[in-house]
This record gives C-alpha cells, structure tokens and sequence, in this order.
C-alpha cells in the first residue's frame, strides 16, 4: 500500500512509488544514567521523519518543474507545510518539515519527454 503525502492542499498520493513510502514518528526523549549505570529518559515530543519515491512525467500530471513549483509554493524560510500518513501510528499528521529532494532516476521517453523518480526525505521542524 502507497502512504498518504499533502504537500500545502495538494494531495500526492498518486505520485508515489509503491512500497517506498516509509514514515513513522520517532519518540524524542533525553536521557541519562545514574550511579547504577540504569538508564533513565524524559519523553519531550515526537517527530515524524522519512522517504517516499515520486513518479514525475507528463502522463502523471507533474513534471519535474512542476512538482518543484509545488514543493516551492507549500515551503516558507525553507520549512514545508504537509501531512503525511504515519505508518507506526496509522494516522495523518500535518507537520511543518524540512523537505530534502533527491533525484533517483532520469529517463528519456520515445516521444522526447522524461520520466523522473524522486526520493522525498521529510524531516519534522
């Protein structure tokens, strides 16, 4: 099953690669040891961290400029506003996160257009 990605109110679930979509939400703590060497933590929050793959072409309704025109339009002082479905938790959580984009594949098609795979990596802010 592909996860759930809203980019600003734009959903692109259909845009992403199946069994690539990996995001869970990490528990964020500080922790210490005491004089018994026994290991103590404080929960502070937890974040949502991971990847996707995205599928960019003509026939898909995003070309590379254009998904990249969304991704721009959605990100304020290179924070971005989504929601995305967590694996570990089975909910939807809207974050603001930083968005690394990293190209996986460059294809040249028959009839001169390109096909584009994407990894989106999002870290919650």
């Amino acid at each position: 099953m592909t996860g759930q990605a809203i980019i600003g109110s734009t959903d692109i679930s259909n845009l992403i690669v199946d069994d690539t979509y990996k995001m869970d939400t990490e528990e964020v703590y500080e922790s210490w040891e005491d004089g018994n060497r026994v290991e103590h933590r404080i929960y502070t929050s937890s974040k949502l961290r991971g990847s996707f793959d995205v599928v960019l072409s003509s026939k898909s309704g995003y070309t590379l400029p254009q998904f990249k025109t969304l991704i721009n339009s959605a990100t304020t002082k290179n924070v971005l506003l989504g929601a995305f479905y967590c694996t570990n938790t089975g909910a939807v959580k809207a974050v603001y996160a930083f968005c690394t984009l990293t190209n996986k594949s460059h294809i040249l098609t028959a009839d001169g257009s390109f096909i584009d795979i994407l990894t989106v990596e999002i870290t919650e802010r």
